[in-house]
């Protein structure tokens, strides 16, 4: 596979994170929602029998869910660490760096900038070192395309 496909596989790593976080605060509002107040005993009416109905089917729907978000969050973590073990396994060290500052030391859930690349990697971001950083970045993408098929 070319260094397209790995650069967008790369690029999905800040969305599997995105998502990684929202299933998290999902599961957060699911277990908010449970603390329901104590269940008051029926008085043997239809009406207390259907309440106790209602209530046993929201939770088995949130036991439900749950499951689900803990299946999701476990794909998640797994094909982020599988992008993750795919830079980490480059023999180049600064084309490690070039690729986890750009696509896995995110802020704010955003690919970092090349000038804050560049800053970070040669203490300047004039052209020059610009320049360097995309010909690193150029070479990491070619060294997982032949290293990974997966990437």
């Amino acid at each position: 596979m070319g260094g397209a496909v790995t650069k967008n596989r790369l690029c999905k790593y800040v969305y599997l994170q995105m998502e990684y976080c929202n299933q998290c605060d999902r599961l957060a509002r699911l277990e908010n929602d449970a603390e329901l107040p104590a269940m008051q005993a029926g008085d043997g009416s239809q009406r207390s029998l259907i309440k106790t109905s209602r209530m046993e089917n929201a939770a088995l729907r949130k036991l439900e869910q749950e499951k689900k978000i803990h299946a999701r969050l476990t794909e998640l973590d797994g094909e982020m660490a599988e992008i993750e073990d795919a830079i980490d396994e480059l023999t180049d060290p600064m084309q490690r760096e070039v690729l986890r500052l750009r696509y896995i030391d995110c802020e704010n859930l955003r690919h970092t900038r090349w000038s804050d690349v560049a800053i970070r990697l040669y203490g300047d971001d004039d052209e020059k070192n610009l320049m360097a950083v995309w010909r690193v970045h150029g070479h990491a993408l070619q060294a997982l395309a032949k290293q990974r098929e997966l990437l």
